[in-house]
Formats: structure tokens, sequence, C-alpha cells
């Protein structure tokens, strides 16, 4: 009997189905797709009998036909069940210079920072794709399934947007990291960790012990996710986050001020989260009315350390105030939880759920033009001092790494409209060094002004400053304003704030047009 390959491999590229006939004894099918993965290529196994020379047509199978049907099995455990048809198969999955492993990696990851081999590859798939799968409880941080999850989602970040070619790095327009970021915090309870009150505090021999520094760093690069409306309807411990929010609590801090409060950011982000999803809010009409290129949204390109200037253009955000001094003193006593203190909104009674639109964009004046007035109260360009630490702090960020970060300052201008109406912007971009291993922090300050004529007059009487953080790769900015006409330290009259960029495409095209300008 003359048998020819066909009759054992059935592919249709139509609908992405491989069919395998093969021995049912030596085929494992896994017929249900995993609900981590649906499988959009399964194995059928048929009801013949193999005979012995057909059996023989199978083990000469060419390496890349069974590469071929190898790449078409999404699910994991096709592979697997693929992988155990004979020896000759698995010879081919895993010898070859191992390209089979590499490939499917590089499917469905970015391509990572070192040098790997065949067996690196196989490995590092193999344990993300388990760790995807079985994720962990996640509580403070602390346990050892929590630290690798960690550990996997703080490289997946850092290796977003990436690819290789002839061993350089250059950027990419997409990223499949960033798309299994979103699905591990659609699958595991990483952002129902947040300030959960139902999580039991863990002690040391200092007392109670903080969350991970490395879970709340991750937490806040899920940002675009806490600020969503399809995850959930729940904001723990919002009097807390009010608390915070309203607070005067610096937000760097470390032996020379480059370490950014990590906690202080996640209780604004809470704050926002809860007025923007929560029933019964003023501004969650106004956040479901958004389009989804408006809303909140993941870094566009690989996380960098800051080097290039770099400020998105177009931007919608809110600020939170409250009616009187008193009420703001009485938040920051902690005052707020049995009897609620309301919050309100961007300053425009006639429409407080309405969001703002401002226009950013990098000046080349420099401090030549920045008035002493505003640096003063920002203290936009003040160097980096050493603090009374410990031993251990100080030698969290060397000297020569401090005066690197101190040198680096870009100054932007901006214009919007308030409820006085138009109002203007004049601030810097301060980059910051990475945090937990994750780049591309930045502070950011500004000062908001209306103009007494159409010369651009500056109008002192409207000051308003702002300071906050930008997180990693510029798409998103909490902060704080205050008034520079009241008093200082915690009787400031301040409230929170948050911007996120709707930059369009041909911002975008833009941007990476000027990226490659200064590369």
């Amino acid at each position: 009997m003359q048998t020819s390959l066909s009759s054992y491999f059935r592919i249709s590229k139509g609908d992405t189905r491989t069919s395998v006939i093969l021995p049912q004894k030596r085929l494992k099918l896994n017929v249900t797709p995993q609900v981590s993965e649906p499988a959009a290529a399964t194995i059928h196994a048929g009801t013949e009998v193999v005979s012995k020379n057909e059996q023989a047509v199978l083990d000469k199978t060419p390496v890349e036909v069974v590469e071929l049907i190898g790449s078409y099995l999404e699910s994991d455990q096709d592979v697997k069940n693929f992988r155990s048809t004979c020896r000759h198969i698995r010879h081919n999955i895993e010898g070859h210079n191992g390209s089979f492993w590499r490939d499917r990696f590089l499917a469905t990851f970015d391509q990572p920072h070192q040098q790997m081999n065949s067996s690196d590859y196989k490995k590092m798939y193999q344990s993300r794709k388990s760790m995807f799968a079985t994720g962990a409880t996640f509580t403070f941080g602390y346990t050892s399934k929590e630290v690798q999850c960690l550990s996997m989602l703080k490289n997946m970040a850092v290796e977003s947007f990436i690819q290789y070619k002839r061993g350089e790095a250059i950027p990419s327009t997409e990223s499949k990291n960033v798309t299994y970021l979103m699905r591990f915090a659609q699958s595991h309870a990483i952002l129902d960790a947040v300030f959960n009150p139902y999580h039991k505090a863990t002690y040391d021999r200092n007392g109670e012990r903080p969350p991970q520094p490395l879970l709340q760093t991750i937490q806040v690069l899920l940002a675009p996710c806490l600020l969503s409306l399809d995850f959930g309807k729940t904001a723990y411990r919002y009097p807390e986050s009010q608390q915070a929010a309203f607070s005067a609590t610096p937000w760097l801090g470390g032996a020379y001020n480059l370490n950014v409060d990590m906690q202080l950011v996640l209780h604004q982000l809470n704050y926002w989260r809860y007025h923007f999803i929560s029933n019964g809010e003023c501004l969650l009409d106004a956040f479901r009315d958004l389009e989804d290129k408006e809303r909140p949204r993941f870094w566009q390109k690989q996380l960098g350390q800051g080097q290039k200037a770099n400020v998105g253009k177009r931007w919608k955000g809110a600020y939170s105030f409250c009616d009187n001094h008193e009420d703001v003193l009485e938040i920051r006593r902690g005052n707020n939880g049995d009897s609620p203190i309301e919050s309100l909104f961007n300053g425009q009674e006639s429409a407080p759920d309405e969001f703002q639109d401002l226009r950013l964009q990098l000046q080349p004046e420099g401090e030549s033009t920045w008035l002493p007035f505003f640096e003063e109260i920002l203290q936009s360009l003040k160097q980096p001092e050493a603090k009374v630490v410990t031993r251990s702090q100080k030698a969290s960020i060397p000297v020569d790494e401090r005066d690197q970060w101190a040198t680096q300052s870009y100054r932007f201008s901006g214009e919007g409209t308030d409820a006085g109406g138009p109002v203007f912007y004049d601030g810097w971009i301060n980059p910051l060094p990475p945090q937990e291993g994750v780049p591309g922090w930045q502070r950011m300050t500004m000062m908001k002004y209306q103009a007494l004529d159409e010369e651009g007059t500056i109008d002192f009487e409207s000051l308003y400053a702002y300071e906050g953080i930008v997180l990693p790769g510029g798409q998103i900015l909490v902060g704080r304003w205050w008034s520079p006409h009241s008093e200082y330290g915690e009787d400031m009259y301040s409230g929170p704030f948050i911007m996120w960029c709707v930059d369009d495409e041909d911002d975008k095209i833009a941007a990476a047009a000027k990226d490659g300008e200064d590369a």
C-alpha cells in the first residue's frame, strides 16, 4: 500500500485547525480548551488503525512539517500531546537547534534583554505559562509564589515593545507582553489586593510589615486596569485614600529624594478609581461616555531611562477640591471615615462631571525664561541633596548616578480651559532613577495661571502649583495641586489631580519620527 504524508496531517489555514491521525493509545487529547488560553488549533485523533508502514511514514516527517504543525497548536497541552506521539516528533520538537521553542516563545512574548539559548527559551516559556495559569494568592507580596510572579511581571514590563535585529534592540509598535500583563490582571486578583481590608497583616520584629514595594510598583504599572470599568466596582479603603490624596506628604523620599512614594501613588490611583467606577459618583457617567481611545492606557513604547525629552501633546484630566480649607484639614486628620467629606471636581459648578482637555508641548528655552518666583514655589530645578539616612539607604543610589539624574530636566508649556476661562501651564519634567528595577519614572512640576491680556501677562493672583509623578511610559500622571497663597505644610490648601495622554495616531507618528531624529 502506498501512503502519502497528507493522509496523516491535515492543515487548514483558513480555520487554523490541524488534524493528526495516529493510534489513539499513543495520543492523549485535551478536548476542553484551557480557560486561560483558548486554543485556536486542536489535535484531532482519527479512529483508524495505523499500520507499520503508515507509522514509518510518520517517522520520516520532515522537521519543517513538524514545526509547521506545532506552530498551529496554540494550546500548550496539545503541543505536549503532539510531542508524545512518537520519538521522531519529540526529537524534532526538542532538537533542530531548539528553533521550535525559540519561535514559540517569540510568537507569545516580546524578546528578552539577555542572550538565551534554546534551553533557556523553553524553560522561560514554560515557567511563564505555568505562572500565568496558576498565578498566586496576592496579599502583601511576601510569599514565594507572589515573589516569582512579581519578578516575572516586572521583567515582562521592562522587556515590552522590544525586538532585536542583528543583535540591536529596535522599537516596536506592538507588545505581546503588555497584552499578557492585562490578561494576568484579569485572571488573577493582583489588583483586588490593593488596600484589601480582608487580608491579615504580617509581622516581623519591627512590627507590622508594609506591602512588598515591588507588589505596589506592579500594581501602579497596572493603573490602566485600575482605572477601567472592566475590573470590578470596588475601591477598598476609600477614606484612607482620600486622606492620602489631600495630604501634604512628599512624593519623593530616600537618600536623595529620588525614590517614589509608591504607596502614595497607589492611594491617588485608588482615589480616582473610586470616583471613576463607583455608582452614584458624578464622574462615572463622564468616564463611561469616553471613547476607548480617550481612556487611560498602557505605555506605547519601550520603557526608557528618561534620557530623552518626551511629553504627550493631548491630555485629559481632572482635579479635586473641597469647599473650604477646614474640610481639607478634617480629611487629613482622618475624620472622613464615619462621616464622608464630599470632594468636588474641576471647579466648574455648572458641569463638574466633565473632564478637562489640555495641550502640552516641550519648550526649547530651558532655564533662561523660567521665573525665579515659580522656582521658589515649585523647586523644579533643585539638585538632590543627601539627607541623614542609614548606610544602606546611602548605598542605594551611588553619587555618580545621583548626579546623572540631577542634570536631566525638560521644560514644557501648555494651555487649557478652567472655570474662569483659558489657563496656561509652565513647568518641568525631571527623570527619575528606576524604581524596583522598572525604568521610566518622572517627576512633574508646573504652574497654572491665567493671563491678564493678549500678550500673556501673568495674573499672579490666579496661580496654582502642581507636582506629581509621571508613570513609566508617560501616559498617566497623578499628583497634587496647591495654592501658593495659602500656608505651607499641613496647613496647605490643596487637592489631588490626574491626567492621562490621549494622543491620536498622527501624534504618535510625529513622536516616533522625533525619536528617530534624536537617535
